[in-house]
């Protein structure tokens, strides 16, 4: 799936997930695209990996990619604070994050991918490498057992 400008950003003293946040929309268009990508289908309970590539001219100042990543998670999941309440959309809680990788390559506008994988039984390294792309990885990828699917979200890959 892909969203245009820059992803929702993990920040303590604020949350993206309140109206009155500055960067409020990105957190809508975030949930608004990932509800349209899972078609109606309920959370996934199991072990998720994600894919996370931001095309921009640069990132955003005091911002990289962990920032991003957080927020994305953020997003995807449930929350809930004195003023909102938000059910998941894609995982009930960032804490099934077992694998990410986050790319950055330069781009002249802000847009960002994102790919969901779920009930994984391998972990696929890319590679490539674009010499203006900065890459990270995180977390350990198990076998799920009989829980994979073969659903197509589009973007979104459930194996």
């Amino acid at each position: 799936m892909s969203v245009s400008g820059f992803p929702p950003f993990k920040e303590k003293r604020h949350s993206l997930r309140n109206p009155t946040h500055r960067f409020y929309d990105r957190f809508v268009a975030l949930r608004r695209a990932a509800e349209e990508a899972m078609r109606g289908r309920r959370w996934f309970d199991g072990p998720v990996a994600l894919e996370l590539v931001l095309y921009a001219p640069a990132f955003e100042k005091g911002r990289g990619m962990i920032d991003y990543l957080g927020g994305v998670m953020d997003t995807l999941d449930g929350s809930h604070g004195f003023t909102f309440t938000y059910l998941p959309i894609v995982f009930q809680d960032d804490c099934q994050v077992c694998s990410s990788s986050t790319f950055f390559s330069k781009s002249s506008d802000a847009r960002y991918t994102l790919q969901a994988t779920f009930g994984f039984a391998e972990y696929i390294v890319p590679d490539f490498v674009n010499s203006e792309s900065c890459v990270t990885r995180s977390g350990h990828m198990t076998p799920f057992g009989s829980q994979n699917s073969n659903l197509n979200l589009g973007m979104w890959s459930c194996l």
